[in-house]
């Protein structure tokens, strides 16, 4: 009896052993089957694709946004406001507006004195003066930002009746005032200054030989007006400066000597340089917006 159960004993053994190596053999082909199968037709078909198949990059697609082929709806950008210049307040801060110049490429400019610090210098939009902040440049005048609140500075315009003087009634006037006297012609603007002015060389002072002591006399940038008119315009005029001397003002823009153009501050100084006793030059520039001329005979 004890036999015939350590037969069936053993007959349960060798059987469990048959099914867990039977077992074993089914996994290990499994994953050998699937180790060697072919890949799903979809990641065939991702493998097989050509470069021209490939998704392009979004820069391509940047043309059809620019033309805005969907008519897409985009988000209203605010636009510059608009100035009323005429309501606009004149500054109260020690400023002296001397000359603009209004043009293209980033050639607007204004050439402005802080009467405080008694400097002078060139400033563009954007650009700090004193307290205030150079908002807009148009012709002979600028817009400032002052603590925020918009002001105005205009070049001053030279008064026509000097100051202090009075004009008197007729009944006060002498007896002389009614009798016929002469009445000098009248003269276009900047008649006057057609007179030769007799000028001394030495007046002139010493004039260095270097091109790179110049740029101590003056500063000068293009000028390019309203009315087509182009020249140098003047700023920072030392007192020594020979442009000085000839009475040329910080704002003042040469359009050109002896109806020669002028391109640079180089074309003035050499000018000057060549010149002898006997000789005559006539100096045309614009202050304050309007042409005037100077005749100058050196001795």
């Amino acid at each position: 009896m004890l036999r015939v159960a350590f037969s069936i004993l053993q007959l349960a053994l060798v059987t469990g052993i048959v099914l867990m190596g039977l077992s074993i053999y089914r996994k290990q082909a499994t994953i050998d089957e699937a180790a060697t199968s072919t890949p799903p037709p979809a990641v065939e078909q991702a493998s097989a694709r050509t470069p021209s198949d490939q998704p392009r990059p979004f820069a391509n697609y940047q043309i059809i946004a620019r033309r805005d082929l969907f008519r897409t709806p985009r988000d209203a950008k605010p636009g510059p406001t608009a100035i009323d210049v005429d309501a606009l307040k004149p500054t109260d801060l020690k400023l002296k507006l001397w000359g603009t110049i209004t043009g293209e490429d980033g050639m607007t400019r204004a050439v402005i004195e802080d009467q405080t610090k008694r400097k002078q210098a060139f400033y563009r939009a954007g650009e700090e003066v004193s307290s205030a902040k150079v908002k807009m440049i148009l012709r002979e005048k600028v817009i400032l930002s002052v603590e925020g609140e918009d002001q105005i500075l205009e070049i001053q315009k030279p008064s026509s009746v000097a100051s202090g003087t009075t004009a008197r009634p007729a009944a006060a006037r002498s007896p002389r005032a009614s009798r016929p006297r002469q009445v000098a012609p009248s003269r276009e603007p900047g008649a006057q200054a057609r007179r030769a002015v007799r000028v001394k060389l030495s007046r002139l002072g010493t004039i260095s030989e270097d091109p790179e002591d110049w740029s101590t006399y003056a500063a000068a940038a293009p000028f390019k007006g309203d009315d087509g008119s182009s020249g140098l315009i003047l700023n920072r005029i030392t007192p020594s400066s020979p442009l000085r001397r000839l009475g040329m003002r910080n704002g003042d823009v040469i359009l050109n000597i002896n109806e020669e153009p002028i391109g640079s501050l180089e074309d003035i100084i050499i000018t000057l340089t060549e010149l002898s006793a006997g000789d005559a030059m006539q100096l045309n520039f614009k202050r304050r917006g309007r042409e005037r001329r100077l005749d100058f005979k050196f001795e």
